[in-house]
């Protein structure tokens, strides 16, 4: 039982078939519609064309409130190509505007403003209306990042953990030290002892790369626990004497630093080391064990006929 009254289509660019009625709707007052009768106001003998609807220039009717907003205004600015980053503000101008092809006058129809036009990245110029006008337009234009060479202060040497290391760096550009917010960090190889490898990726206000390795040290390994060495007897070498228990800090074993000598009966003790079982990320550790030496004893047997 819907009945629409007062409502038109352009019908030569919408091709509709209404005849009267539609579905439940009853429509009335022939809504199809030329081009030019769609924009006349004597078209649309119900509307309010004083202080609801307007017609401007070659236009549909649209709301008041809404003809005097700058969202559908035309600007024409200087370029806003090219533009890169400096650490300065960025202001193209704006050379007109127009709205339903009527120009308008900066400081009695509208101000000028701009945002983020700075820094790299979209930039805004704000048309706002005042007076007569209200609402914006905006304009968006491109601030690139600047093309710069960076390079990677010395970093100093790591030592392994066991985990990713990402050690602190500087980043410099033509002497200076820039902000962390304008870079990225890429490392490899940051995990075993060796060497490690950091890359930069400027970000925000600069393009750009850099590269520098960093050494990444064994870790020292402790000993927890000397072990024991077994007795042995003068003319034997330290490898005869039987290295027993000891613990460090990781895994590993011990052994005599130098395993051919032969120990003195009188002796301070011998140097161990502690080979760690994972040698490439950890240092070997030595150490003083005491060591026994016995002397031989020499028994003389004597028979009927000899002496032994």
């Amino acid at each position: 039982s819907m009945e629409i009254t007062d409502s038109y289509f352009d019908s030569e660019k919408c091709n509709l078939a209404f005849e009267g009625k539609t579905g439940i709707a009853t429509i009335s007052n022939s809504p199809a519609q030329t081009t030019d009768a769609m924009q006349s106001s004597s078209t649309y003998g119900n509307w309010d064309f004083i202080d609801t609807w307007r017609i401007i220039g070659e236009s549909y009717p649209r709301l008041s409130w809404f003809a005097g907003s700058l969202a559908e205004v035309v600007v024409k600015t200087a370029s806003l190509e090219d533009f890169v980053y400096d650490g300065n503000e960025k202001m193209p101008a704006v050379n007109s505007v127009t709205l339903y092809e009527t120009a308008l006058d900066e400081g009695t129809d509208y101000t000028i403003s701009y945002q983020n036009n700075v820094n790299a990245g979209t930039a805004i110029i704000s048309i706002c209306g005042i007076g007569a006008y209200s609402g914006c337009k905006l304009v968006s234009f491109e601030i690139s990042p600047v093309n710069v060479a960076a390079s990677i202060a010395a970093i100093d040497n790591q030592v392994y953990s066991g985990d990713s290391i990402a050690p602190n760096i500087s980043v410099l550009v033509a002497d200076t030290v820039i902000s962390p917010i304008d870079y990225r960090l890429i490392y490899t190889n940051n995990i075993n002892a060796g060497k490690g490898s950091v890359q930069v990726v400027l970000t925000g206000n600069y393009s750009g790369s850099a590269k520098a390795d960093f050494i990444i040290e064994k870790a020292p390994s402790t000993i927890l626990e000397l072990p024991t060495a077994k007795d042995v007897y003068f003319g034997q070498t330290l490898a005869d004497a039987i290295i027993e228990g000891g613990d460090a800090n990781v895994e590993g074993s011990f052994v005599w630093s130098k395993s051919d000598v032969i120990p003195d009966i009188i002796n301070k003790g011998y140097e161990i080391t502690f080979i760690p079982a994972d040698a490439q990320n950890y240092l070997a550790a030595t150490a003083i064990i005491p060591l026994t030496v016995k002397r031989n004893i020499i028994v003389f047997t004597y028979g009927k006929d000899t002496l032994q």
